[in-house]
């Protein structure tokens, strides 16, 4: 079932108060770019702006945003942080909590030898897309299936 639109932005789950005061809209994911090491900026709203793809707040067990740290979309490739050759006026401890969002896949595009890369994030950001990593606490092995071929 999908969650009732907010009114506006102001009552919306996907914009957690956040950093203060609260004025970005954290719904989506970002998109794979062609530029390495793409930083990403979340939209900047106004508490009375308003979209169709708003949830309306509730008692914390309806629709709201997941922390890059916890999402099983955020890679960081060996466990290591993102280390571009410079850091973009940003300091190193921010980049030592950086990882990539592979929430979205490359989108089919006209040119065959376009480059993909996909965009930074910092531990602390989060979206609406994201999905939380489940902690298993016991210890019992769990083996993954392989895949099949699909049958052509």
């Amino acid at each position: 079932m999908k969650a009732d639109l907010p009114a506006n932005c102001g009552a919306c789950a996907y914009r957690p108060p956040f950093p203060l005061p609260g004025t970005l809209c954290r719904r989506h994911a970002p998109s794979p770019g062609q530029d390495e090491f793409d930083l990403v900026h979340w939209p900047k709203v106004k508490p009375t702006d308003r979209c169709g793809d708003g949830a309306a707040l509730e008692d914390g067990t309806g629709p709201g945003v997941v922390a890059c740290q916890a999402c099983i979309h955020w890679h960081q490739p060996d466990g290591q942080p993102v280390k571009p050759d410079y850091r973009k006026g940003l300091p190193v401890d921010w980049w030592a909590a950086s990882g990539y969002c592979t929430r979205r896949a490359p989108s089919p595009a006209a040119e065959d030898d376009r480059k993909v890369h996909w965009p930074v994030t910092h531990a602390a950001d989060s979206c609406g897309d994201g999905a939380q990593v489940d902690v298993d606490t016991s210890d019992e092995v769990h083996e993954v299936p392989a895949l099949e071929a699909a049958p052509v």
